[in-house]
């Protein structure tokens, strides 16, 4: 086949290209030819091999000065970018990092709200870019149901109690407080006191049950004698989030995700100041199941992010 007719990539040698970079450096054929461990002849005959195959006169010779012409500083930019790129993979091959491939499923409670999450999905994409990540937002005994099932999956739920066939680790601790939606008369009221809330309708999650896992908020309820009654329910924030803001009554969201929406008017938090409830978010995944590679390297860069000692040493990743 004649060479005119091939694209370029497919006609140039590789290896002169390289050859062309370290010439450009140096601005030089003889102290080319000395980094090379080649003579000036053979650098400068490996150059004209180059213009062949390129079909096109790259560089303008000067006794031993290199002058590149128009086409031989576009050809350099673009053998530079290439170079960069591959010199940029070297310590991936090295440890292997970027070569983790496959998929990685994370199931999510529907509650969950971290900048510090979402910092360790950027730093992962980073870090591992042949992973493919699926994430699925479940009810947290929906999680922990699939976990307990040996589903290939690394969770973050809440799990407040010790259960058979799953390993958790506290990884998140999240404030909850009371909170009205802009609909509800206690939004526009100038001054509210706790003893204003215990007459009120609550809006819960289906797990702001005794004995749940959100049994927190039931519990402070039960602790301070709310006596108003349960009239709309949801199996996730930003449900419960609509009905506050419906004006059903009061309830309880987790400070992180109810911030924008309290400084964007559609929410007002209620007393206590504080708070009523920090509900700690576990890392959860089988006891019994051997982990894949991405679940254990998941495993491990969530609790680098979050400060928490691995549930490993060495290299028990069992």
């Amino acid at each position: 086949m004649p060479h005119r007719t091939r694209s370029l990539p497919d006609r140039i040698n590789w290896a002169l290209l390289r050859m062309f970079l370290t010439v450009a450096e140096e601005k030089s054929l003889s102290r080319a030819a000395e980094r090379l461990n080649l003579t000036p002849s053979a650098v400068s005959h490996a150059l004209k091999r180059l213009e062949e195959q390129a079909g096109a006169r790259l560089v303008e010779r000067n006794h031993q000065r290199f002058s590149p012409t128009g086409l031989g500083v576009m050809l350099h930019e673009a053998a530079k970018d290439v170079y960069k790129r591959i010199n940029a993979l070297d310590g991936s091959f090295r440890d292997g990092a970027h070569a983790i491939s496959g998929t990685l499923n994370l199931l999510l409670l529907s509650t969950l709200v971290s900048e510090t999450f979402d910092a360790f999905l950027e730093d992962f994409r980073k870090r591992f870019p042949l992973l493919k990540i699926q994430i699925e937002t479940l009810q947290s005994s929906e999680i922990l149901a699939k976990i307990a099932r040996n589903t290939p999956a690394v969770g973050l739920a809440l799990c407040p109690r010790e259960q058979e066939g799953i390993r958790r680790l506290p990884l998140i601790r999240q404030r909850y407080s009371l909170y009205c939606g802009r609909n509800h008369p206690l939004f526009s009221q100038k001054t509210v006191r706790k003893k204003d809330l215990v007459h009120e309708n609550f809006v819960s999650f289906f797990s702001d049950q005794m004995g749940d896992s959100l049994a927190a908020l039931a519990e402070y309820r039960e602790r301070n004698g709310f006596t108003g009654m349960v009239v709309a329910s949801a199996n996730n924030q930003d449900e419960v989030k609509r009905l506050l803001c419906a004006g059903y009554g009061i309830g309880c969201l987790a400070d992180d995700s109810a911030r924008k929406d309290v400084l964007e008017g559609r929410l007002r938090q209620l007393p206590p100041e504080k708070g009523i409830a920090d509900v700690p978010v576990y890392l959860v995944w089988s006891r019994h199941r051997p982990l894949g590679q991405g679940e254990k390297i998941c495993i491990e860069g969530l609790c680098a992010a979050f400060g928490r000692q691995a549930p490993w040493g060495g290299d028990d990743l069992s």
